[in-house]
C-alpha cells in the first residue's frame, strides 16, 4: 500500500512538473523524485536529532525513523521504495510535458482563423518604431513573413514570429500576427 501511496504522489508531482516545464519532462520529474528524496532525508536527520524530545510529534518522529533506517524494512524494501518513486516521477513528468504539447496543438487548431477566412489576416507589429501599429492583410492565403511598410519615417522590417512548438504563426491574445522587428544580418 505503501508503494501506490509513493507512486501516485510522485506520478502527480511529475505531471505537474512537466506540465509546468513545458518540455523536458523527463528531467522535470527526475527532479521532482530527487525533492523527494531530499526531503525524505531532511525529515529523517531532524527527527533523529529531536531524539524523545515532546517538541516533536511522534507522527514524523516515527515516519523519520522509519525512513532513515533501511534495516527496518530491508534494503530491498528502500530500494524498490525508491524505484516506484522515480518511476512514478519520470511517467508523471512525460505526461505532462506531452500533456501540455497536446493542448498547445489542439489550441492553436481549433483557433486558427487561418481556416475559416484564409485571405484576410490581422497583424500587429510589437517593439521598434511601429510598435502597437495594428493592420489587415488580405488577398493572401498565408501571411507575409516580412512587412516593410511601417508608418514611421525610420524604415524597419518586420518578420513574423512563429511558435517554438508548433512552428505556427504567433498570435497575441485579441488573435493577432505578432511582428517583431528584423535585426541587420538576421533577415534569412
Amino acid at each position: 500500500m505503501t508503494l501506490v501511496v509513493l507512486l501516485v504522489a510522485c506520478l502527480s508531482g511529475g505531471f505537474v512538473a512537466g506540465r509546468m516545464a513545458r518540455s523536458c519532462g523527463l528531467q522535470h520529474g527526475a527532479l521532482v523524485w530527487m525533492w523527494v528524496v531530499v526531503t525524505t532525508v531532511a525529515v529523517a536527520l531532524l527527527g533523529r536529532a529531536a531524539g524523545d524530545h515532546p517538541d516533536v510529534t511522534g507522527a514524523v518522529s516515527d515516519l523519520a525513523t522509519i525512513a532513515a533506517t533501511p534495516q527496518s524494512l530491508g534494503i530491498a524494501q528502500t530500494v524498490a521504495a525508491g524505484l516506484t518513486g522515480l518511476l512514478g516521477a519520470t511517467l508523471g513528468g512525460l505526461a505532462g510535458a506531452s500533456s501540455f504539447r497536446a493542448g498547445e496543438s489542439r489550441e492553436s487548431s481549433e483557433s486558427a482563423p487561418e481556416a475559416a477566412a484564409p485571405s484576410r489576416w490581422r497583424a500587429r507589429a510589437y517593439c521598434g518604431p511601429a510598435h502597437g501599429y495594428s493592420w489587415s492583410i488580405s488577398g493572401t492565403a498565408t501571411p507575409p513573413i516580412l512587412w516593410e511598410d511601417a508608418p514611421v519615417e525610420v524604415r524597419v522590417r518586420y518578420r513574423l514570429v512563429h511558435h517554438p512548438l508548433t512552428h505556427l504563426p504567433a498570435r497575441d491574445q485579441r488573435g493577432n500576427l505578432i511582428y517583431m522587428p528584423v535585426r541587420h544580418g538576421f533577415e534569412s
